[in-house]
Parts: C-alpha cells; sequence; structure tokens
C-alpha cells in the first residue's frame, strides 16, 4: 500500500479520492486478507505505472503458491507469468481455444503488429505497396509482421511516407490479437 501513497495520512480518505493504481492495490489487499482459496484478477495490471506493476507482480507471486488464480487479461507477459492454460470463450461464452500462452502464440503466424494512423485514408495502392498483410479499421491500418527485421523495414517504408500519416506504433502480439484472429477464422 505505501509503494502506491496509501499511508496513514490518508487511511481515512474517502475511496474517490484515490487514484487508479491505489485502488487497484487497496482491492488486492483487501481481496488477500482472508487469504482466499480462489482469487479473480480483473484486468488489474492495465492502469498501475512500471514500478507498482512489479510490486503488484511481487505480491501476487507470493499469493500464486497457495492460491488458485483466474484471471481476466491479455497481455501476454502477465497471463505467461502466472497463468498455466488461458481459456479463450467468445462473445457467447462459447469455448473458441484453450492452452498455454505459447501454444497460442504458435497458432498465431504473426509476433508484432504496427498500428498507422494516416492523416487521411491511405489508398490500397500505397498499403500493398508497403508489402505485409494488413486489416483497415476506419481509416486505422494494422500491419501484421514476423520478426524484428520485418519492423525495422515497415518502419523505414512508413518514415518515408511520414506526410501522409499522423503516427504509427510497434507492438508484440497479445491475447487480444490472438482471438480477434482465431474469431475471423471461424
Amino acid at each position: 500500500l505505501k509503494t502506491v501513497g496509501i499511508d496513514e495520512k490518508n487511511m481515512d480518505s474517502r475511496i474517490e479520492t484515490l487514484s487508479d493504481a491505489q485502488l487497484a492495490v487497496l482491492k488486492l489487499a483487501i481481496g488477500l486478507i482472508k487469504e482466499p482459496k480462489i482469487l479473480l484478477l480483473d484486468r488489474v495490471f492495465g492502469a498501475l505505472e512500471p514500478k507498482v506493476k512489479e510490486v503488484f507482480t511481487e505480491a501476487i507471486e507470493k499469493v500464486s503458491e497457495e492460491t488458485t488464480l483466474i484471471m481476466v487479461d491479455q497481455e501476454m507477459e502477465i497471463l505467461g507469468k502466472f497463468c498455466k492454460k488461458v481459456l479463450l470463450l467468445s462473445r457467447e461464452g462459447s469455448m473458441i481455444t484453450m492452452g498455454s500462452v505459447e501454444e497460442l502464440l504458435k497458432t498465431y503466424p504473426y509476433k508484432f503488429d504496427i498500428e498507422v494512423i494516416p492523416k487521411k485514408a491511405l489508398s490500397k495502392e500505397i498499403l500493398d505497396s508497403l508489402g505485409y498483410p494488413y486489416h483497415r479499421i476506419g481509416s486505422l491500418v494494422r500491419f501484421y509482421l514476423t520478426s524484428e527485421s520485418e519492423v525495422l523495414d515497415l518502419t523505414s517504408k512508413l518514415l518515408k511516407i511520414k506526410d501522409k500519416i499522423i503516427s504509427f506504433e510497434t507492438s508484440s502480439v497479445d491475447v487480444e490479437d490472438v482471438y480477434y484472429w482465431l474469431i475471423s477464422r471461424e
């Protein structure tokens, strides 16, 4: 609690005055007080700053030896650290697939994506000339890449058309990517 600034000074403060990180840590502390056999964690890592995330991770690692964790999250790193199995459900609640993080990643042909926000919609000719698979979501374009060298190559190509782009962001694959890819194949 002290790591996120919850101490004696604000113990009597209204809960509405706490930051998102303070609130997440407080909820975890409340959840751990009774030493539960099963602990449900619903996207608790997303709003946390790196320092707090590290402390939070350590606390959950200690608890996970004695507790069954059920997690809702999309970060592969977090799921890989805490989960032996990952279950992906459809919006209707039926099972799409289940396996370890490594097994899920093997089903997905890409390792990285680059999301591009153009100043205005890019033509099909421009997108095709970049040479990588992509998907349009409105004017946003997401490219799918298999290696770091492809990321570097596409980044170089995007910089050459920077006058047409507001921004672009590179990320590694997460569970959400695998989920949408799997449901698009059904």
